[in-house]
C-alpha cells in the first residue's frame, strides 16, 4: 500500500488502533494537531503541548481517547521525516498512554545511536518488564545504545533473576573500554554478593581501573548498609582499608564507613588503631572527622589519648571534633593548645574553648590576648563563656596580675558588663600606670552605676590628660544616662562647673552636658555663649549634641546666622543639620528645615551632611530635595547616591516618580554603588513603559507628589 504522505500514513495507523470518534475531541482536531506536531520546535512554540499534555491528562479516564492517542504518538516516532523535538514528545508521552505496543517501538529505537536517548526514557518509567526488554534490545544496539542501556540497567538494580548483574558482569572481559567501565559503576549501583564477587574477580587480574572498581565496590557496600546487611557491608570497608589502595580517598571513604558500622564495644579500639597506624594523615583525618558523627562516649578518650602524639593537621581535626562532641573531658588538654605556635591549632583550641570553655580557661586566654597578635580573638572567646563562675575568676585574676594581663582583666571585665567589678575598677582609674589607667576609666562606661555617678565625675575633673578626660566623658555620659532623675543626672557637673575655673573642664563638662540636657544645664549652656571663646564653641558642641532639637533650634540657627566667628558659624550650622534627623518631626517636616538651612550651606561638606540626614529619612520629598541636589556640581554624586537609597526603600508606593526620576541619574554620576541602586530600580519598574506613557505628562510637574504629600502631612500635624 503506498502513501501520499506522511500525514496520511500517520493518521491511518491513528484511526485504526481506533475506529470509533474521540468523546472529548474530534477527528478533525486531532489532525490538525498532528499537522502542528511535525513542524513543532520547542523554541518557536509550546502552545501545542498544551493542548496535548491535556488530552493525556484527560485519557487516564478515557480508554477510547488513550488508545488514539497512543497510536497517535506511535506513528509520529514511526516517520523518518519527523522533527527530532516532536519525537522527543511523542516519545515522553507515550509513558502515559502506553501499552505493550508502545514497548515494542520504543524499544525499536535503542538500536539506533541517533534515537537511543529518545526511546530509554519513556520505556525506564512504563510497568512493563523493562530489563527483559532492554537485554534484548542490547545486543543490536550501537556503542552509545550499549553504554545507555547498561546505565539504565544498574537504575533498575537487580531484577531478581541475577541477569542483570549477569550481563554487566560479562562485559568487564570487553576490548571497548567504556563498555567495561559502564559495567563497573553499573555493579556498584546494583549490588549484592553476584556483583561483589564479579568487581573483586576482575580486581584481582586487572591493571586498569583499579580505582573504579573500588569506588563500585564502596557502592555495594552503602548498598548492603542500606538493606541492613551490615556485616557483608562492613567486611567491604575493611577489605578496601586493610589491603593496598593507592587512592587515599577510597580508603579514606572505608575508615569511614568501617567506623560507623562496626559494633559499638569495639568502635573505639578500631578509631585508637587508624589514628596509631594509618600512615596517611589525609585517611586518618577522615577517620577522626566520622568521629563527629558518631554517638559512643567512648571515643573521647581515644582522641584524647591520641591529641598530643598527633601531627598538627590531625590536632586541629582533634580538637575540632571534640568541641562539636562537646567533650568536656578534654578541654583541659585542649586549653593547653592554646599556647601552641602553630597558629592553626591555637585557633583550633581557640573556637573549642568557645563552643565548650568554662572558668578554667580564663587565665590562659588572659595570657593568650596579652599578645598583641591574638588579643581580639582571646577577648572575644572570653567575653564569650557562659559559666557563671567566670567572673569570680577574672575578679581574682585582677587582683592578682600587673601589666598587660591587667589590662586584659579590665578589659574583658568591662566587656562582660560585669558590676560586681566596679569597686575594683574605680579604684584603678586612678592609676599612676598610664594604660591601666585608661582603660579602666573606659571599662567604667559598662561595670559602674548610678551609685558611682559622683565617683566618676570626680574621675573627670581631675583627669591627668586629655585622653583620660575623653575617655572619662564618655563614660560620665553612659552611667548618667542610666539615672532615672534627671537633677541627680546632671547635679555633680553643674556644681563642679561653677566651681572651676579651668576653661578645659569646663569645656569637658559641657560637651557631657550636651549629651544629657535639661533646663539647668541648658541654662548654663546659653551662659557660656557670653564667656571665654574656649567655652563659647564648648557650648556651640553642647548644643548641637542636645538631646532635644526643640530646645536648641532657634539658638542654634541664630549663631548659624550670626555667630562671632566662622568657625562658630560653622559649628552651629552642623549642629542644626544634624540635630534635624534626629528631631521628632514628620519626613517632610525635616525636609523644610533641610531646605531652610540650605541658603547657609557654602561648604561642600555642610551640603553632604543634608544628603546624608536625606537618607535616613525616606519619603518622595526627600526623594525630590535630593534629586534637586543633583543640580549642584559639587554634591551631585552624594545627592544622587541619596536619591537612590531613597527612591529603592519608596518605589512602591511612588513608583513612576521614582521611576522616571531615577533614569536621569543613569549617565550623570560615576559612583558604581549608585549606578548599580538605579539600574536596579529601573529593571524592577521597565512595566510603567511597557504600560504606556500616558501619565508622563500628567506627572511633568516636579514635586507635584511632594506637595500632596505635604499637604497631608501638614492636616496631620
Amino acid at each position: 500500500m503506498k502513501f501520499k504522505n506522511i500525514l496520511t500514513l500517520i493518521l491511518i495507523v491513528t484511526l485504526g488502533f481506533c475506529q470509533t470518534s474521540l468523546v472529548a475531541q474530534t477527528d478533525n482536531e486531532l489532525t490538525t494537531a498532528l499537522a502542528e506536531l511535525l513542524k513543532f520546535d520547542y523554541q518557536v512554540d509550546n502552545s501545542l503541548t498544551h493542548k496535548m499534555d491535556s488530552w493525556v491528562r484527560a485519557s487516564a479516564n478515557d480508554e477510547e481517547l488513550r488508545q488514539k492517542l497512543e497510536g497517535f504518538f506511535i506513528g509520529v516516532l514511526m516517520s523518518k521525516d519527523t522533527p527530532l523535538a516532536a519525537k522527543q514528545y511523542a516519545a515522553r508521552q507515550l509513558k502515559h498512554v502506553g501499552s505493550d505496543m508502545s514497548v515494542t517501538v520504543l524499544s525499536s529505537l535503542l538500536v539506533n545511536d541517533e534515537t537511543v536517548d529518545i526511546g530509554i526514557y519513556p520505556l525506564t518509567q512504563m510497568s512493563v518488564d523493562v530489563a527483559k526488554t532492554l537485554r534484548m534490545s542490547y545486543k543490536n544496539a550501537g556503542p552509545k545504545g550499549k553504554i545507555t542501556i547498561l546505565n539504565a540497567l544498574a537504575s533498575l538494580g537487580d531484577d531478581g533473576d541475577g541477569k542483570n548483574v549477569s550481563l554487566l558482569s560479562s562485559n568487564l572481559s570487553s576490548d571497548n573500554e567504556a563498555l567495561v567501565k559502564a559495567s563497573i559503576a553499573g555493579l556498584g549501583k546494583i549490588g549484592g554478593s553476584s556483583a561483589v564477587e564479579a568487581l573483586n574477580g576482575y580486581h584481582s587480574k586487572a591493571s586498569s581501573n583499579k580505582g573504579l572498581v573500588e569506588d563500585a565496590l564502596l557502592g555495594c557496600a552503602e548498598k548492603y548498609i542500606a538493606a541492613g546487611k551490615t556485616p557483608q557491608g562492613v567486611a567491604i570497608y575493611d577489605q578496601l582499608y586493610n589491603n593496598p589502595v593507592d587512592n587515599w580517598a577510597i580508603k579514606g571513604a572505608a575508615a569511614r564507613g568501617l567506623l560507623m558500622n562496626t559494633n559499638d564495644n569495639i568502635q573505639a579500639s578500631v578509631l585508637d588503631g587508624m589514628i596509631k597506624n594509618q600512615t596517611e594523615d589525609r585517611v586518618r583525618g577522615i577517620a577522626i572527622d566520622a568521629a563527629r558523627d558518631i554517638k559512643n562516649p567512648g571515643l573521647n578518650s581515644v582522641l584524647i589519648a591520641n591529641l598530643a602524639s598527633a601531627s598538627d593537621t590531625n590536632k586541629v581535626q582533634i580538637i575540632s571534633t571534640l568541641a562539636d562532641r562537646q567533650a568536656k573531658e578534654g578541654l583541659n588538654d585542649i586549653i593547653g593548645y592554646l599556647a601552641s605556635n602553630n597558629k592553626e591549632v591555637k585557633a583550633a583550641a581557640l573556637m573549642a574553648v568557645s563552643k565548650m570553655g568554662d572558668a578554667s580557661a580564663v587565665k590562659p586566654l588572659i595570657a593568650l590576648s596579652a599578645k598583641s597578635r591574638d588579643k581580639r580573638d582571646a577577648r572575644k572567646v572570653l567575653v564569650g563563656i557562659s559559666d557563671p563562675a567566670t567572673n569570680g575568676v577574672l575578679l581574682k585574676g585582677l587582683a592578682s596580675s600587673d601589666g598587660k594581663e591587667k589590662i586584659e582583666y579590665i578589659n574583658v571585665l568591662g566587656q562582660r558588663n560585669a558590676k560586681e567589678a566596679a569597686t575594683e575598677i574605680l579604684a584603678l582609674a586612678n592609676s599612676d600606670d598610664n594604660k591601666i589607667r585608661r582603660e579602666s576609666i573606659k571599662a567604667l562606661k559598662t561595670v559602674a552605676g548610678p551609685e558611682h555617678l559622683n565617683t566618676l565625675v570626680e574621675i573627670l575633673v581631675n583627669a591627668k590628660n586629655n585622653t583620660d578626660r575623653k575617655e572619662a566623658e564618655k563614660s560620665v555620659i553612659a552611667v548618667a544616662k542610666q539615672e532615672p532623675n534627671a537633677s541627680k543626672r546632671t547635679k555633680s557637673l553643674l556644681a563642679n562647673y561653677n566651681s572651676s575655673s579651668d576653661d578645659k573642664l569646663k569645656a569637658s563638662i559641657l560637651f557631657v552636658l550636651g549629651s544629657l540636657g535639661g533646663e539647668e544645664a541648658y541654662g548654663l549652656v546659653k551662659k557660656a555663649l557670653s564667656q571665654s571663646p574656649a567655652l563659647q564653641d564648648a557650648a556651640i558642641r553642647a548644643m548641637a549634641a542636645w538631646p532635644n532639637f526643640d530646645t536648641v533650634s532657634g539658638d542654634l540657627m541664630e549663631l548659624a546666622k550670626n555667630g562671632k566667628t566662622p568657625k562658630q558659624k560653622i559649628l552651629a550650622l552642623r549642629g542644626y543639620i544634624q540635630l534635624i534627623g534626629n528631631s521628632e518631626g514628620s519626613s517632610i517636616a525635616k525636609v523644610k528645615l533641610y531646605q531652610s538651612v540650605l541658603p547657609l550651606c557654602e561648604n561642600v561638606s555642610e551640603k553632604r551632611l543634608i544628603t546624608a540626614g536625606l537618607s535616613q529619612n525616606p519619603s518622595i520629598s526627600s526623594f525630590n530635595m535630593a534629586i534637586d541636589l543633583m543640580n549642584d556640581a559639587s554634591i551631585i554624586e552624594e545627592a544622587a547616591l541619596a536619591a537612590t537609597q531613597i527612591g529603592i526603600q519608596i518605589m512602591e508606593e511612588n513608583d513612576e516618580a521614582v521611576y522616571r526620576k531615577v533614569k536621569t541619574i543613569v549617565g550623570k554620576v560615576k559612583n558604581p554603588t549608585t549606578l548599580a541602586t538605579a539600574e536596579s530600580i529601573i529593571e524592577e519598574l521597565a512595566w510603567i513603559d511597557e504600560e504606556g506613557g500616558e501619565e508622563e505628562e500628567e506627572g511633568d510637574d516636579e514635586g507635584e507628589g511632594d506637595e500632596d504629600e505635604m499637604e497631608e502631612e501638614e492636616e496631620e500635624d
